[in-house]
């Protein structure tokens, strides 16, 4: 007997038996409960800026771009040292909604690595009620980038969280340099396993001191 465990079989008038559930927006549009959603831009284009405020606005409510944002707790995986994020919390004021997990590696992370940093995200949900999880950036935790199965075998087992169903927001950068057109928003392969790719890419986020009216958002919401 195999102990290799498989889903059940879906037939199609078990799909269409129940009314489709409404999306759970955590902010209107980009990142919802179930999904995967990939913000990108360029080097220093203000991406964590741009987190940094929907961490502050997820302490009660309120919106980011004009889009609406739901309270709830956040963790955040960044690759930055606990410092930067000290002054950012100490400007914004979290509201003992955010908690962080700092540089987890010391190297590229090993398959086993990565999913018990992700049993370790699902403990923390599991004791915090936290509905959103972010990775920032991407990039530190693959092993090559230009290859669709090293992509994979960081996404993939994000589903654990998904099925919570949490919500899951990376951000990632491409290289340095001048690309073409069409190019200049992601490096490497990006296949995604969950939900449709959520790709969205901020053109510029001020430099200014942090407020939501200087959040310039031009790509239209993904409609569900």
């Amino acid at each position: 007997m195999s102990s290799i465990s498989l889903p059940r079989e879906v037939w199609d008038h078990q799909l269409t038996a129940n009314a489709p559930s409404p999306v759970d927006w955590l902010w209107q549009g980009f990142v919802a409960s179930g999904n995967i959603t990939l913000l990108t831009s360029q080097w220093k284009a203000g991406k964590t800026t741009l987190l940094s405020l929907l961490l502050s606005r997820r302490k009660t409510g309120g919106a980011v771009a004009g889009l609406a944002v739901k309270p709830g707790k956040t963790l955040v995986i960044s690759e930055e040292h606990a410092s930067l994020w000290t002054a950012r919390a100490a400007q914004l004021n979290f509201g003992r909604q955010a908690c962080f997990l700092h540089q987890p590696f010391l190297t590229l992370p090993s398959p086993d690595q990565w999913q018990a940093l992700v049993g370790r995200i699902l403990q923390l949900r599991n004791e915090h009620g936290i509905d959103l999880a972010v990775i920032d950036p991407l990039a530190p935790f693959l092993s090559a980038e230009n290859n669709a199965r090293s992509m994979l075998q960081a996404l993939l087992p994000l589903r654990a969280l998904t099925q919570q169903p949490m919500a899951v927001l990376i951000l990632h950068h491409p290289a340095k340099g001048e690309r073409p057109i069409g190019q200049a928003a992601r490096r490497g392969l990006t296949p995604f396993p969950q939900g449709c790719p959520r790709t969205h890419q901020p053109s510029q986020v001020t430099k200014q001191p942090i407020a939501a009216e200087k959040v310039s958002v031009p790509l239209e919401p993904c409609r569900a």
